[in-house]
């Protein structure tokens, strides 16, 4: 209706609207824009892995995680809640921390500059779960021939940023601050094409 009013009732072509960081629509719709190369490297990306794939499987690392020796106080008291519903709520944590670390760009390495031994007894857990995690998920992730959905969106996103450098078509990137690094870039390649533009959110001139 917007776009009719505009045109006073005359018909047009209506732009190509995608949302940004929508990941199922992201995914389809980023690599069929792409062409040549970097449709290739779109659709040959492993699929994302289920969430409730990955729900049961973090689930039960959790589960194994909290049955050792080392989870438990010195009179072999648990000192981390080990039930079926803990474990399910643990695992949901963890999978909202890895989507947000892939997210931010933030690698399994940062753990490295933890300092645990400065912190309680539970801290140090949490950080020894972590590193389990680093260990066990991306090769669990190899096996499996997946990849987490927020990098494949984010590779994605680049896919679709290099193929807008090569295109002369206008482009509006509109009501997105940037705030994921992937999301950031993309705004940025658009502001730098010679028919780009960018409209920021309540930023008044």
């Amino acid at each position: 209706d917007a776009f009719l009013e505009a045109n006073k009732g005359a018909a047009a072509v209506l732009p190509r609207i995608i949302p940004i960081g929508d990941i199922d629509e992201d995914e389809l719709i980023f690599a069929q824009a792409a062409t040549g190369a970097l449709a290739e490297t779109a659709l040959a990306l492993p699929r994302p892995i289920e969430p409730l794939e990955r729900r049961l499987i973090l689930t039960q690392l959790v589960n194994k995680w909290a049955a050792g020796s080392e989870v438990r106080g010195a009179e072999g008291t648990p000192l981390v809640a080990n039930t079926p519903a803990a474990a399910l709520a643990l695992a949901d944590d963890l999978a909202r921390l890895m989507d947000d670390m892939i997210t931010r760009g933030v690698g399994w390495d940062a753990l490295d500059k933890l300092v645990p031994e400065q912190y309680d007894k539970y801290w140090q857990l949490s950080v020894a779960l972590l590193g389990l995690i680093r260990k066990f998920w991306p090769e669990e992730l190899d096996n499996r021939g997946a990849i987490e959905p927020a990098k494949r969106r984010d590779l994605l996103i680049e896919a679709e940023s290099e193929r807008l450098k090569r295109s002369d078509a206008p482009v509006i990137a509109a009501g997105s601050t940037g705030s994921m690094p992937a999301t950031a870039r993309l705004i940025a390649t658009v502001a730098g094409l010679p028919n780009g533009a960018v409209v920021l959110p309540g930023l008044d001139m």
